[in-house]
Order: structure tokens, then sequence, then C-alpha cells
């Protein structure tokens, strides 16, 4: 089991994020994804890991980063679901979102 989900989860706070975003420190993870180049091994394995636990805990903020900036190289990945998924929950964020500016409360 990677350590990414559990450090994540157990400091789940804004500044932890902050820090994060403001770091870019997902950016070293991502060009070590790329760099992989799709070997099945425990690197992979750990990355699909992060964003899967990024997606699967509704880590809005996180979400968005990660789609935001990395999104047009996560967009072109194809063997693995991980990504459209995180895109495809990014989108729905972005939806509500819209709908709130508009007054549609859900």
């Amino acid at each position: 089991v990677s350590p990414f989900p559990v450090i994540i989860k157990y400091h789940y706070n804004f500044v932890l994020y902050s820090y994060i975003m403001k770091g870019n420190l997902f950016a070293p993870v991502v060009e070590a994804f790329i760099r992989n180049n799709g070997r099945y091994n425990l690197l992979e394995s750990a990355i699909l890991e992060l964003f899967e636990f990024i997606k699967l805990e509704d880590i809005k903020i996180l979400c968005t980063y990660v789609v935001e900036n990395f999104g047009k190289i996560f967009d072109e990945i194809q063997y693995v679901q991980t990504f459209k998924n995180l895109r495809n929950k990014y989108d729905q964020h972005q939806d509500r979102l819209k709908d709130k500016e508009k007054g549609y409360d859900s």
C-alpha cells in the first residue's frame, strides 16, 4: 500500500492542500508517472492509487488543481480510467458551481 493516500487522509485539511498546490508538489509525481511510460509496477500503482483516492474521497480542491494543471497530460492516457473519471468528477463539480451561480441550488 502506498503512503500517499494515508498521508493525505490523515492530514485532511486545506493547509496541506494549499501547501501542495502552492509548491506544485504533484508536478514531480506526474513527471515520474510520465517517465514510467505505462509500465505496470509499484510506482505506477502508487501514483494511480493517489489519484483514485482524490477522486473517491471527492477532495474537490485537489481534483481541481490536478485537472487544471495536468489535465491535458492525463487526457491522453487511455489505458486506465483513473484520469477520465477524475476529469468527470471535476466537470460535475464545475457544473454544480455554475448552477449555484445561476441560483439553481441543488
